[in-house]
């Protein structure tokens, strides 16, 4: 049997020779109620993990990344992040996650329209170093409202 949870087929609908559609509790198909989040490490950051541009994904990140002082953050403005910053770090300079526990937390991809240029502060117990980037990615955490949640289609 062929494994869907890790693959789709696209199909014109135009071009195929389908005459109905059954609904079914198909227990291959995975369930949009569940947590879909990737769990990821305290050294991930926004290149090492597959986030596409203008997208939004979920990541979990472990507790205890506040002390990994090797892994960078960089703040520039609007509370948008280096594409090379620590997603997990990251979350705990800007307040959207807690050291002490996982914690689940979404980001969105943008490409840089110019430079990029971070300044040092601290927040958090976490340190955002200064650089300066020509070109690149920027990430920003966002937060699911109630409308974006997929709707209870139980009858």
């Amino acid at each position: 049997m062929k494994d869907l949870k890790n693959s789709v087929e696209l199909v014109n609908l135009k071009d195929a020779p389908i005459r109905g559609v059954v609904c079914s509790p198909n227990e291959d198909v995975p369930n949009p109620n569940e947590k879909s989040e990737i769990k990821i490490t305290c050294k991930d950051d926004a290149n090492s993990v597959s986030a596409n541009v203008g997208g939004t994904l979920s990541y979990l990140c472990p507790a205890g990344c506040k002390d990994v002082v090797d892994e960078q953050v960089h703040e520039g403005k609007n509370k948008k992040f280096s594409e090379h910053s620590s997603i997990c770090r990251a979350a705990i300079y800007s307040g959207v996650a807690k050291d002490s526990e996982e914690t689940v937390v979404m980001i969105k991809l943008s490409k840089v329209k110019g430079e990029f240029v971070s300044q040092t502060g601290d927040a958090n117990s976490v340190k955002s170093e200064k650089c300066l980037e020509v070109t690149g990615k920027v990430f920003e955490f966002i937060s699911k409202s109630k409308e974006e949640e997929c709707p209870n289609l139980s009858p």
